[in-house]
């Protein structure tokens, strides 16, 4: 049996005061940051508005340290090959939205060398980086090629400065494709001893600041740019401080040479007048019939004698709409039917297949009872949808060396070998997961298919003690579940979890029963128990050696820092650690909330929102 030679407490229960990016204000209440989204509950449950509790909000600064919660991916400059640090983080949350971080304050990397023909690390997520921040000093070494290029939903770039260039011989495709990047500034690059090609090439760049030791070629820039939504072939560029001084493509690249020793930096601008052929996208289904139209953005297009589009290879991982229900990675036609639409605009009409959604198998089985069956699906290519949490059955803990889980074509494991998590959601969320592409949906390679199968099993709870302790939410692992007779006539069960207080100081008492008269767990603090025991008709939790709770004073709970949404159209109701319903407050609809635990209180899921208040999940979805 594991002994506690002191107190252990549960380390995820320190909740940094992070908020989060919601375009709402937030205030900090019991160290959990929240919407300013409280209501209320007057007489008849009318919701009245509410401040923060003590008749003003206290509303905080938003923080810029990158939260590492939000970290998708990235490796450090010690780990394999690779001579500098990156990171990938969601946005606001938001894994459609990602910033790639790329080294780290006060470090220098050298000797960094990419090829074109190499894959960068993060390329898996070009379809969502929207913003890259280059926070350490870089010093690429010959090849510097592609790095930032073919990013679609690029739009922001800092740091550029703390990139030296200066012992770059080959610079090339380095913002190739970025086609929503519309501004860069690289004038404090030395280029001077570097080739280059195709930098800007079928970007979206309108703005150049270019410097002293820049480097241009003629096939670097772009032949079209977007203006009013219209595309225009480029005719020259424009210096903005001196609009007399316009410089044809083939001029700007004999401007900037590698014996450029330009005054000052410019920023030039692309002019031209001529509307150059584009079109837009209409997705249809495999008969025709529309789907989607992506008439905000348009695609400069070569027309031939065929009024068809050349060359046209369309793919909708790459253009970057995903259509739930429909190929990701197919179309029925390669190139494009060109028609015009009702207004005289040129319309590629693509042809994609229709999937089967995804096959999930979950069964549950408590002891020798029969297994229920809780499979689900999830639609194919839907950036809309969300895991649903399923709910472990009451009085009940899960085995996790019994409970298996088979994630693609890897054999099956316990839970416990998983190694990704201690709870059935937790473990069913993170190997959704690892099969979402880097849109962060389950492409259409998945359609139809069963790639995760699950065997959860559990043991029936000997006991059915007070609070939570009966909802079945404790992360057990209970390799023997029979009661053991102790010295001094208590039984004890053996399992592992951990147990939070409340708003007040929660006694200790020692295997007699007797109150603890020097030592008490605090006021909201979490603690590791590794067994129940009962005395005398009192069931208690051990805390430490020779050290128990009674179960009626704390509650069991899994760590689990989320954002929940309050449904529309309805109140997020709130209970206390008991279940007992708060009368006086409750959570407004369409909000977004911090939470970082969760707990079952009479066989339902509820999340932490407030040191002792809980919203039921049913009333809120993650975010």
């Amino acid at each position: 049996m594991m002994r506690f030679e002191q107190l252990k407490r549960d380390p995820n229960t320190v909740v940094k005061k992070k908020l989060y990016k919601s375009g709402r204000k937030w205030v900090v209440m019991s160290s959990i940051a929240i919407a300013s989204g409280i209501v209320l509950l007057g007489s008849g449950g009318v919701p009245v508005q509410a401040d923060s509790g003590n008749g003003s909000s206290v509303v905080s600064s938003q923080n810029d340290d990158y939260d590492e919660s939000d970290r998708v991916d990235g490796e450090k400059a010690s780990d394999g090959w690779i001579t500098y640090d990156w990171a990938v983080y969601k946005i606001n949350h938001d894994s459609n939205h990602l910033k790639l971080v790329i080294g780290k304050d006060g470090t220098t990397f050298s000797n960094i060398s990419a090829d074109a023909t190499d894959t960068t690390e993060w390329s898996k997520y070009s379809a969502n980086i929207t913003e890259i921040d280059v926070i350490g000093k870089l010093e690429p070494s010959k090849n510097f090629i592609g790095w930032f290029s073919d990013l679609p939903n690029l739009k922001e770039i800092k740091g550029l400065d703390n990139i030296d260039t200066s012992k770059v011989t080959n610079m090339s495709q380095f913002f190739q494709g970025d086609t929503n990047l519309t501004s860069v500034d690289i004038s404090s690059w030395d280029m001077s001893g570097a080739t280059t090609g195709e930098n800007f090439a079928n970007s979206g760049i309108t703005s150049i600041t270019l410097g002293k030791h820049s480097v241009l070629s003629a096939n670097d820039l772009s032949t079209t740019y977007k203006k009013d939504n219209k595309i225009y072939k480029v005719s020259g560029w424009q210096n903005t401080s001196d609009p007399s001084d316009v410089l044809t493509p083939e001029g700007m690249a004999g401007k900037y040479t590698t014996d450029n020793t330009q005054d000052s930096n410019i920023t030039w601008t692309p002019v031209g007048d001529e509307v150059a052929s584009s079109y837009y996208i209409q997705y249809a289904d495999k008969d025709g019939n529309p789907l989607f139209n992506d008439t905000d953005t348009v695609y400069p297009g070569v027309l031939n004698d065929a009024f068809n589009l050349t060359s046209l290879q369309l793919n909708l991982s790459n253009i970057g709409h995903l259509i739930a229900g429909y190929s990701a990675d197919k179309v029925i036609n390669e190139t494009g039917i060109v028609t015009k639409d009702e207004n005289g605009n040129l319309v590629a009409v693509v042809r994609v297949p229709d999937i089967k959604p995804v096959n999930i198998s979950v069964s549950q089985k408590i002891g020798n009872d029969d297994a229920k069956d809780v499979s689900f699906t999830i639609p194919v290519n839907d950036t809309a949808y969300k895991y649903t949490d399923i709910n472990d059955p009451s009085n009940s803990k899960i085995d996790l060396d019994k409970s298996t889980i088979k994630v693609g074509d890897k054999d099956a494991v316990s839970f416990k070998d998983y190694n990704s998590g201690t709870d059935l959601n937790s473990i069913l969320s993170k190997a959704i997961d690892s099969l979402k592409n880097s849109s962060g949906v389950l492409g259409d390679s998945y359609g139809g298919q069963t790639p995760i199968t699950v065997n959860a099993v559990y043991t029936k709870n000997s006991t059915s003690g007070g609070g939570s302790s009966s909802g079945g939410n404790s992360s057990n692992n209970n390799n023997n579940e029979d009661n053991n007779s102790d010295d001094n006539n208590g039984t004890v069960t053996k399992l592992k979890q951990t147990v939070g207080t409340t708003t007040k100081t929660v006694n200790l008492y020692d295997r007699k029963g007797k109150l603890v008269t020097n030592r008490a767990l605090g006021k909201n603090t979490g603690w590791l128990s590794d067994q129940e025991y009962k005395l005398n008709g009192t069931l208690y939790y051990r805390v430490a050696t020779d050290e128990y709770v009674k179960v009626s004073d704390v509650y069991v709970y899994v760590a689990d820092k989320r954002v929940v949404h309050v449904h529309n159209n309805q109140l997020g109701y709130l209970v206390d650690y008991k279940g007992d319903k708060i009368t006086n407050r409750a959570l407004k609809s369409d909000t977004d909330w911090v939470t970082d635990k969760y707990t079952m209180i009479n066989g339902q899921k509820y999340y932490r929102v407030a040191i002792n208040e809980f919203v039921s999940a049913a009333d809120v979805s993650l975010i």
